[in-house]
This record gives structure tokens, sequence and C-alpha cells, in this order.
């Protein structure tokens, strides 16, 4: 019998998804448009204090993927021996396949916020831009926040876990 995903867990994934997706696209848009040297550290005032190729901004995406793949690859295979349990029982390893889809969702949602950070501190003297990454990066973290919760919440009044 194959497994089939939940409402929710389809949401976790495809939001993961179009968070890697936005993650790539993202980063090569702002790649572009990018100086030679961009700001990666900023000192107490907000200044920028530290400078590194703009290639640096590459390790994000492929970190992303990385990550991102090995992930539902652990989950495949958690899940598809998921069935293999006493009828009526929850497997063993069910909490963690939850815990790796909601891990996926912040990793995704991190890496998108630390590449706004950067287009951020490239863009300081633009406080238009700046300001509207700057209120990209709290709606995501925002709603990542309360998607999580919503799910933990969830969780804990599912009658499994009891």
């Amino acid at each position: 019998m194959a497994y089939s995903l939940s409402k929710s867990e389809r949401y976790a994934e495809v939001i993961s998804a179009l968070l890697l997706i936005a993650l790539i696209g993202g980063t090569i848009f702002s790649y572009v448009r990018m100086p030679e040297m961009i700001p990666t550290g900023l000192n107490e005032m907000g200044a920028p204090d530290h400078y590194e190729n703009r290639y640096i901004l590459l390790m994000f995406p492929l970190l992303g993927v990385i990550l991102f793949l090995s992930i539902s690859f652990i989950n495949f295979f958690l899940i598809k021996y998921r069935d293999n349990t006493i009828e009526g029982r929850q497997p063993q390893h069910a909490g963690i396949v939850w815990l790796l889809r909601m891990a996926k969702l912040v990793i995704m949602s991190g890496l998108a916020i630390s590449v706004m950070e950067i287009v951020r501190a490239v863009y300081l003297d633009n406080s238009f831009v700046s300001d509207s990454v700057f209120v990209c990066e709290g709606i995501l973290a925002a709603f990542v926040f309360l998607f999580v919760l919503m799910h933990v919440i969830d969780r804990l009044r599912s009658p499994q876990m009891r």
C-alpha cells in the first residue's frame, strides 16, 4: 500500500519547494545586479565592515539544494516503511518524518532570509530597497513561524500523540 501525504504534509512540502525555487531565482536575480565585492558583515553601527566576492552568494542556493534533496531522501525512506506497523499505532519514526519536514521548511526560509540580508546590506544607501527587503524578511519569518506553530499545536492535539 502506497502512503499518501496528508493535506498539511503536502502544504509543507510545496512551501519548502517554493522557497527553494525563490531562493535560487532570487539569488540569480540579485547576483547579476551585485557589485564584484559585496558586504558580508556589519559593525556595531550597522555599516559594512567585511567584504567578499559576490560568488559567495551562490553558496546559499547550492546549500539549499543539497539540504532539500538530503532531507527529502531521508523522509522518502522513512515514509516508505511507515505502513509496516501494528494496526492503529503510529510508527516510532513518524515524529522524525514530521520534524524533518518542518526543519526543511525552516532551513529553506533561513537561507532565503540570508540572501535577503546580503541584498539589504548591498543597498543600504537605497532606503526603499533596504526597507522593502526588511519587510519581506519579516513577513517570511512570521509566516514560517506561524505555519510551524500551527502544526506543532495540531500535532499535540492529535489523538495519536496521547
